[in-house]
């Protein structure tokens, strides 16, 4: 189950002075962000969306298509929100707990032999990705 194309709209509630930019991802439930800045806070709602299709998938769920910024502007709760969209990466990851090695495992359905293990779930999305990264790097050449 590939995310190749998978671009979420973002609803941003305009922050301000001793306010952040409160973020919303309509088409995942309870997926929420913050940021001190706009650009903070679209960063945020990146890795926030990226933390939530990990649990999904890692709980053994579908990817939610996602739907059209049109469709949520209709939705009165957003009235006067900024809309921005998310483009997620090209990978799958999973997140898995070793009962075993007492550590979160980070795996890529794309590259199944890499893992990554770690204290938290957090710091084994990250490494998993970062090793990603890496070797898709390497195989462009």
């Amino acid at each position: 189950m590939t995310r190749a194309e998978l671009r979420y709209p973002i609803a941003i509630e305009p922050g301000g002075e001793g306010h952040a930019f409160g973020v919303v991802v309509p088409d995942l439930p309870g997926c929420f962000s913050a940021g001190g800045t706009l650009d903070e806070a679209i960063a945020n709602a990146k890795e926030a969306i990226e933390l939530w299709l990990a649990t999904r998938v890692s709980d053994g769920g579908t990817i939610p298509a996602s739907g059209s910024i049109d469709k949520h502007q209709a939705n009165p709760e957003f009235a006067g929100w900024v809309w921005a969209v998310v483009d997620m990466d090209h990978h799958t990851y999973r997140i898995n707990w070793s009962a075993e090695d007492r550590q979160y495992v980070g795996l890529c359905v794309e590259f199944p032999s890499l893992s990554w293990q770690a204290d938290t779930p957090e710091a084994a999305l990250k490494g998993i990705r970062e090793i990603v990264s890496e070797v898709a790097s390497d195989l462009a050449g």
